[in-house]
């Protein structure tokens, strides 16, 4: 394995990691705040299998940290997973309690 990536915001770590994964790449999140970097806080880094494509890694990433940035969070509508029925954060590419991507319309769910 061999670290790609490393943040200072676990919850962006995690997500990236999330992102990886169901984009086809072996990614694993190290340390979730544990590694001291001096004088910025504490990093969460993303490591990935070591038959990953680097130029495949790098363009997801460039994608999902793109998005992040053009896309407020306040933009992004909640979505109920039609597989399970759980809230879904807008910025959630697939649900955090199953796993199903986003079907039909987005938006909250009505319970």
């Amino acid at each position: 394995m061999r670290k790609a990536y490393y943040t200072l915001d676990l919850i962006e770590a995690a997500l990236l990691r999330d992102h990886l994964v169901q984009n086809g790449v072996g990614a694993t999140l190290m340390n979730k705040g544990l590694v001291r970097i001096p004088y910025d806080g504490i990093a969460s880094e993303i490591w990935i299998a070591d038959d990953a494509k680097d130029d495949e890694v790098r363009a997801l990433i460039r994608g999902f940290l793109k998005r992040r940035k053009e896309t407020p969070l306040a933009a992004m509508a909640s979505w109920g997973c039609q597989n399970c029925r759980e809230d879904n954060p807008g910025e959630f590419e697939f649900c955090w309690n199953c796993g199903q991507a986003p079907t039909g319309s987005t938006g909250a769910s009505a319970a």
